[in-house]
């Protein structure tokens, strides 16, 4: 639901907005009209909002806007007090803070974060929303390797996680200043490449987590597969989940339910009723497939 079915009223409405206001194609290939113009084209959602809305269902549009801007602003200043009280003011500076001392610490690094924020907002005003989705993809490409090897390789550790995030932005911003002009696709895969290179040489020049880290880890997680066989040696009575390769399949064919379904509902909705049919078809195979490894792995142990 969350990938193939929230996804496309957001749809619907860039494809209105097109097919409304033909400007917003061409401020998206010509910048300099959207200057001339003084507005940007990812306006196109607020324009279909004003033109095609009911005075009542604007207004509530409007609230539900900024409530959801509230809440994206309150999640980041709790989100990084937390990161930067515990995993910095508490480990390096105040090892022994009362809780009274880490909730006055925490209201005056959330203080911090929302003006860095709003420090943040205010250098971005004039760039364009497909620009912030190309940094925020830009500090996703290469990571999402390291986030999913940590479960599964005793090896990695905190400055390949370090090492993954800040290399994504710097190759990025190399990229978008001295990089050749290639495709904003073909940027990404190299980008991502040159992340993984970067965190795993950084994971092989850097020290391992303590054994006692490791140990308490692989005892709380019980992770399976080769990666842990060293800790696995010294944690001999730990029984460790025994399915990884079931596992995998089992996320790949959910990945083909998703894959299949989100294009196959639009097929629907533009009135290809064949190639959205098979669409969905090949999704309720994937779905019969993840039934089936689901059982053999045994629910007990998945949910």
């Amino acid at each position: 639901a969350h990938y193939c079915l929230r996804p496309w009223p957001w749809l619907l409405v860039a494809f209105v907005a097109l097919a409304m206001y033909p400007e917003v194609r061409e401020m998206t290939q010509n910048p300099a009209m959207a200057e001339e113009l003084n507005t940007k084209a990812d306006a196109g959602f607020a324009w279909v909002m004003r033109d095609l809305s009911y005075p009542g269902l604007r207004g509530l549009m409007l609230v539900t806007f900024f409530a959801a801007f509230m809440s994206t602003i309150s999640t980041q200043m709790n989100w990084g007090a937390s990161y930067l009280v515990r995993d910095v003011y508490q480990r390096f500076y105040h090892p022994n803070a009362t809780d009274d001392e880490l909730t006055k610490a925490s209201r005056i690094i959330s203080l911090v974060v929302l003006a860095a924020g709003a420090i943040a907002s205010w250098i971005m005003l004039d760039v364009n929303i497909g620009e912030v989705w190309k940094i925020l993809l830009a500090l996703g490409a290469g990571t999402g390797a390291v986030y999913m090897l940590r479960w599964f390789w005793w090896r990695v550790n905190a400055w390949s996680e370090i090492s993954a995030m800040v290399g994504s932005l710097v190759f990025f911003l190399l990229f978008q200043n001295f990089g050749p002009p290639i495709r904003s696709e073909e940027q990404m895969v190299v980008i991502a490449a040159a992340t993984m290179v970067t965190w795993l040489l950084v994971t092989f020049i850097t020290p391992a987590e303590s054994t006692e880290t490791l140990e308490a880890f692989y005892r709380k997680v019980r992770p399976g597969g080769p990666g842990w066989k060293p800790i696995a040696a010294i944690a001999p009575d730990v029984k460790t989940d025994d399915n990884l390769g079931l596992s995998i399949g089992a996320a790949l064919a959910a990945s083909g339910i998703v894959y299949c379904t989100l294009p196959g509902i639009g097929l629907l909705l533009f009135g290809k009723y064949v190639a959205g049919i098979a669409c969905l078809a090949v999704a309720v195979v994937f779905g019969v497939i993840v039934g089936y490894l689901m059982r053999k792995i045994g629910w007990e142990n998945v949910i």
